[in-house]
């Protein structure tokens, strides 16, 4: 995308190492994306955005009759999630609960390019418009070596470790405790950090505008020591996992639309390589400091045997 045609109007974000680009018109982004500021950036030459999302007042019409239901999702972010797949579309629609007020965004199969149709008017809009570029980005970068995940990560020493796990696990509380007890440990991101894999095999973890409760939204990134998946236990103990047991590990966790054979065949090659090259652990433990302690001590040895 040479810098002499931009669109006016558009504003552009670099997250995980991606371009992205966003058409919104004469609208504040800054207030309706706060934790995107981080992530502003002006594209390099010749360089193209993994997906451009415009808004408009209305969208085309479209028929439904052969629409069929993929998902939905009640009470995300305060609202109803709904994605239907229509012939060579997707159909992102999103309901808020409090108002009832419905948002579209109509993308194509790949995630390139799509048209957000938003009611300003909602006091959620901001929400709307920034769970909408979350799905966009999760979908356009598993074909470019990157997947979203679902999980906390601590930085520490110059590397990433990352707890996933079911919501209510205690990953934000694991991260606190590694904050709290290992020196020079801080947290990178709260919820949803994006893995890539590079050209080299290394493998990244990277901050992004997408951090849960906690706003923690930093545009940088640390080469990735572990993976840690976490559960409840009146004890502590930690196991290291190869090979099936791995992946079957970090599939829960993975931001990928499994209805798409080729995004998902794209997010499964993708977690091979990450898996080939970072430990994927379980850790049961209790919500305590030696909790912290074992998984980080485990971790350091299997990477010093290397």
């Amino acid at each position: 995308m040479n810098n002499q045609r931009r669109i006016s109007g558009s504003v552009t974000f670099r997250i995980a190492g991606h371009l992205t680009e966003l058409i919104l018109g004469e609208r504040d982004w800054k207030k309706l994306l706060p934790s995107f500021i981080p992530f502003r950036c002006h594209p390099r030459e010749r360089e193209s955005p993994v997906f451009v999302m415009k808004t408009a007042m209305k969208l085309s019409y479209i028929d439904f009759t052969s629409a069929r239901l993929l998902n939905e999702m009640v009470n995300v972010w305060g609202a109803c999630l709904r994605i239907l797949e229509v012939k060579e579309y997707y159909v992102v629609d999103m309901q808020s609960l409090e108002k009832g007020i419905w948002h579209r965004m109509v993308c194509d199969k790949e995630f390139r390019s799509m048209r957000s149709c938003i009611r300003w008017d909602d006091p959620m809009a901001g929400d709307v418009l920034n769970m909408f570029m979350m799905i966009a980005f999760a979908q356009s970068v598993v074909l470019r070596k990157t997947v979203l995940m679902h999980a906390s990560v601590v930085e520490k020493d110059g590397l990433g470790f990352a707890f996933l796990g079911e919501s209510g696990t205690g990953k934000s509380t694991h991260s606190k405790l590694w904050v709290d007890n290992l020196v020079g440990a801080e947290l990178l991101n709260d919820d949803n950090p994006a893995v890539c894999v590079k050209e080299d095999g290394n493998v990244y973890i990277y901050g992004t505008p997408w951090s849960g409760k906690t706003s923690c939204y930093r545009a940088s990134s640390v080469p990735l020591a572990a993976l840690v998946h976490l559960e409840q236990a009146p004890f502590n103990s930690f196991l290291q996992h190869e090979g099936v047991k791995a992946l079957i590990t970090l599939l829960p966790g993975c931001s990928s639309m499994r209805w798409n054979c080729q995004l998902y065949t794209a997010m499964c090659d993708t977690l091979e390589k990450i898996i080939g090259h970072v430990p994927v652990c379980t850790l049961k433990c209790l919500p305590q400091s030696e909790a912290a302690l074992l998984c980080y001590n485990k971790v350091m040895e299997i990477i010093n045997k290397k």
